[in-house]
């Protein structure tokens, strides 16, 4: 009843309650064993060049969500299965707070796929009346349940994604992109930070903080390609 996944293929994860979480599966195969741009076997040869047609013509595949249970005192899972399909990459997703309401990322899409969760069974039922296009790439985004926003770390452009530095390094620019509720049951979007990449090479995700003693309000914003954070003052 469980499923096995392979290597890298895994991305996001959010907690629904005790024992039952929502996991989302980026990619359709195994990253290589020696590394995403280094395969090595005829099977890894073909899997990268048919994920990678996929991608390039941003075909729905088979990644998604998955809804997966476990048992708490044996910390062993009892069932993971697929809730939500037809996905490019199913990348950054969160619950709102009533746990009624799932957000899920496709980054090569440009789009937001918005789920309602039925509260007894755990199933997802995509709602596409709130389907939303956005202006970049969203990696990661987080439901903020005391503003009602979404948060989200992005690629403002895609083609820097795919052009090393002269000296190896990559300058992803990116943002922190925040959709305010509009009062109608959706959101209007905009860049609260906007970053040319220099400091902090692809943005991918980022929070909203208060400072006690200054009452300044920063943005903290963080990437896969470096060890440090983009601290930015709001006001």
């Amino acid at each position: 009843d469980g499923q096995r996944f392979g290597n890298c293929v895994l991305n996001s994860v959010v907690e629904a309650g005790e024992g039952e979480l929502y996991v989302s599966q980026y990619n359709m195969f195994s990253v290589a064993e020696k590394g995403e741009h280094h395969p090595s076997t005829v099977l890894e040869r073909v899997q990268k060049l048919v994920q990678t047609l996929f991608v390039t013509l941003g075909l729905g595949g088979t990644t998604g969500v998955y809804r997966c249970l476990f048992d708490v005192e044996s910390r062993t899972t009892t069932s993971c299965k697929m809730a939500a399909s037809g996905f490019v990459h199913a990348n950054g997703l969160d619950l709102s707070a009533d746990l009624k309401t799932l957000w899920v990322s496709d980054p090569i899409r440009k789009e937001l796929r918005v789920f309602d969760r039925d509260l007894s069974t755990g199933a997802l039922t995509e709602n596409h009346s709130k389907y939303m296009k956005l202006n970049h790439v969203v990696d990661n985004v987080h439901y903020d349940a005391a503003s009602g926003e979404l948060w989200t770390g992005t690629i403002t452009k895609v083609i820097s994604a795919l052009a090393p530095q002269p000296d190896g390094t990559m300058k992803v620019p990116g943002s922190f992109m925040v959709g305010r509720p509009d009062g109608r049951g959706g959101f209007n979007w905009h860049d609260e930070v906007a970053h040319n990449g220099e400091a902090l090479d692809w943005i991918s995700a980022c929070a909203r903080t208060d400072h006690p003693a200054s009452g300044k309000t920063w943005a903290v914003c963080g990437g896969p390609h470096g060890p440090g954070l983009l601290v930015c003052p709001l006001k």
